[in-house]
C-alpha cells in the first residue's frame, strides 16, 4: 500500500465593498450615533478575514472606471450590513 496523500485545498483570496456600521460618540453626550461607510472586505472563500479600517474614497483614471466602482457600491447595498465590532481585527 501506498503513502497517503495529503491534500490542501487552496482558496483564493477575493474582496469586494461592503457597508459597515460604526457606532461613534455623539458629541456632547454619552449617546452613541450609528454611523454607515463603505469599506473593503476580504475574505478567504467565504469566510471574512479582513477589511480595510478606512472608508473607500471613489476615484479612476476615467469616467468609466468611477462608474463601475459605483455600481460596485451600489452591489453592497443589497447585502447585509456588517457591524465593526463582530469583524476580525
Amino acid at each position: 500500500m501506498g503513502k497517503k496523500e495529503k491534500r490542501e485545498i487552496k482558496t483564493m483570496t477575493t474582496w469586494n465593498y461592503r457597508i459597515i456600521r460604526t457606532l461613534e460618540p455623539k458629541i456632547g453626550s454619552d449617546d452613541s450615533v450609528e454611523w454607515l461607510q463603505v469599506h473593503r472586505v476580504y475574505y478567504d472563500g467565504e469566510k471574512i478575514t479582513s477589511w480595510g479600517k478606512e472608508p473607500v474614497i471613489l476615484g479612476g483614471e476615467s469616467l468609466m472606471e468611477l462608474e463601475n466602482d459605483l455600481k460596485h457600491l451600489l452591489d453592497a447595498c443589497k447585502l447585509p450590513v456588517l457591524k465593526a465590532e463582530e469583524m476580525p481585527q
